[in-house]
């Protein structure tokens, strides 16, 4: 049997397995072995997304790749970047130029701050073979200078915080997602986009359309939250009966659903539907009298006609949560107290495969028959407060082991009503998430397992992001500089926190070496030694972006610092 050598393939072999791989994984891997591969990696179209695992290390390596082999920047057709962890947009657009890439038609911009915005406006405009634009998890009004200039003529997907029409031409649009929507602004969609095909959004203020015409060319609707009655939907369906694909999630403000009705709307309005995916939650009066009227979702209609599966799950005393298999949010809230009805029909091992944030409520020590094994992101995160505190034990850790896949874990947040019992078992979730970098919440728990050299170990090597909410940022303002949570998270790159106290801004700055990014909540009246440091840190080659932020309690000045990047060999 003759062996082949993974350089002998042909190369159209090679360039069939090149489409398999992401593309900084491609250069890092096979970039400058040997003249063949250079010629063929060079030949591929590259969608480059530098997602928030992405190492500083890697990221600069791949600039720096870029720089010194400008013929790359031809490759690349699609582009994400993103603020999240390492302040990429800012760092990219340091170094090169968006109008440099010639064959760009897609570009994603996560979470952009006020220096790249600025840098993008007089750009944008030129980048004329854009067809697709996302715009995610930016402030609605800040971005408007954004969205004016972006060129039209070939954009076809477009996805933004806010739908804002100013008489542009926007016939080119079939798909469009929208984070925040009015019925105003669903009515300016509706009636503008006349080519739309597909609608996504996340979140519906108001669904009256209160329109006397129909939209025959929407085909995929899909609403993520919507706070509405059933009558609410009834205009909009009626208008929009091309409909083949609809996703609804919403939380309904009456007692009971009424299957029959729901049959009527589509059977009269809704004829081209094939797929129905929807996630309702509502208060319920008389449990007996709703698992009857439930039921009804399991009749011909549903079920054979249509291959619609459902199934629900009591709450609590009052709520309910019906929704269609597999479940189609990305978020999923197990509650303590919980009573699953479930069709025996269905192969419960897929049914929350879409699911990427858990938060558990409760204390659990059976999963059941709940199983999500794509979750990135874990919630401990109570829906109330109780009378005695949640322990994180070691039977706990090995329930939660039978529910999710601890190998997909990268962000954990922990409230403070949970408590940890014993260092091994928060140990054993390092040790079985080996993709973990993210903790959020009250890291003050973890304080008296400090003493645990291997688990400081882990969070040394794993952890490069703490996120702290307001309520638990007083542990780290007090003794500041004898707090051993700064040797212990010495490595980390990115730090959300509030500030109470003066010193602690430049003393993290100096301390944290490997520190990227630092986002700080400074109250007004703190503000004016807040400047004080801002000058100094200024001295130690940090980039200062200042933003005013408003939260819910107070007025505040929300502070981004960013470390100058250079890349390096």
């Amino acid at each position: 049997m003759t062996k082949t050598s993974f350089e002998s393939l042909p190369n159209e072999i090679l360039a069939e397995c090149w489409k398999y791989l992401h593309g900084l994984d491609l250069f890092y891997t096979f970039n400058q072995l040997n003249l063949r591969l250079n010629q063929s990696i060079r030949c591929v179209r590259l969608g480059l997304t530098f997602q928030n695992t992405i190492s500083l290390k890697e990221f600069q390596w791949f600039c720096m790749t870029m720089s010194t082999n400008p013929e790359i920047k031809n490759q690349i057709y699609s582009l994400e970047l993103s603020n999240e962890n390492l302040c990429q947009i800012h760092v990219f657009l340091s170094h090169f130029q968006l109008t440099e890439f010639i064959h760009l038609q897609s570009l994603t911009l996560i979470n952009i701050d006020h220096s790249s915005r600025h840098q993008l406006e007089p750009i944008l405009p030129f980048l004329s073979q854009l067809k697709t634009f996302h715009l995610i998890d930016c402030a609605n009004d800040k971005n408007e200078s954004l969205l004016s200039v972006l060129p039209l003529g070939q954009l076809q997907t477009l996805v933004v915080p806010i739908f804002q029409w100013d008489n542009q031409d926007l016939s080119s649009i079939t798909h469009l997602t929208v984070f925040s929507c009015t019925d105003n602004i669903l009515h300016q969609i509706l009636s503008f986009l006349s080519n739309l095909r597909y609608l996504c959004i996340h979140r519906l203020e108001h669904v009256n359309v209160n329109a006397t015409y129909t939209i025959n060319n929407v085909k995929q609707l899909i609403i993520k939250t919507a706070f509405n009655e059933y009558e609410d939907f009834v205009d909009l369906f009626q208008r929009t009966p091309s409909i083949e694909s609809l996703t609804l999630c919403s939380i309904l403000e009456e007692t009971r659903i009424d299957v029959e009705q729901w049959e009527n709307l589509i059977r009269s309005s809704l004829t081209n539907l094939r797929k129905f995916e929807f996630a309702f939650q509502y208060q319920y009066e008389d449990k007996d009298e709703t698992q009857q009227e439930l039921k009804r979702f399991e009749t011909d209609f549903w079920v054979k006609e249509h291959n619609w599966f459902s199934e629900y799950l009591i709450i609590n005393d009052t709520t309910i949560l019906l929704y269609t298999i597999p479940y189609c949010m990305n978020d999923f809230g197990l509650p303590d107290k919980r009573l699953l009805y479930s069709n025996k029909m269905i192969n419960r091992n897929h049914v929350y495969n879409r699911v990427k944030t858990l938060i558990v409520e409760a204390n659990i020590t059976d999963g059941g028959p709940f199983y999500f094994p794509n979750v990135t992101a874990l919630r401990l995160s109570p829906m109330t407060t109780f009378d005695t505190e949640l322990i994180l034990t070691d039977e706990y850790v090995q329930s939660l082991n039978n529910i999710i896949r601890f190998r997909n874990l990268n962000h954990l947040y922990i409230d403070s009503n949970w408590k940890i019992g014993t260092s091994n078992a928060f140990l054993d979730i390092l040790k079985n998430a080996p993709q973990l970098s993210s903790l959020a919440g009250d890291l003050y728990c973890l304080i008296p397992f400090f003493d645990n050299e291997e688990l400081c170990s882990y969070l040394t090597k794993m952890i490069k992001k703490i996120d702290l909410d307001r309520i638990y940022c007083k542990f780290i303002n007090e003794s500041y500089q004898t707090n051993r949570l700064w040797t212990i998270f010495r490595n980390i790159t990115h730090i959300k926190c509030y500030i109470y106290v003066q010193g602690l801004i430049l003393f993290l700055v100096q301390h944290l070496s490997n520190l990227v990014r630092f986002d700080f909540n400074i109250k007004v009246f703190d503000s004016w030694w807040a400047k004080t440091e801002m000058e100094q840190v200024c001295q130690l080659d940090m980039k200062i972006l200042v933003d005013i932020h408003k939260d819910q309690l107070d007025d505040g000045t929300l502070y981004i610092i960013e470390r100058s990047l250079k890349t390096t060999n």
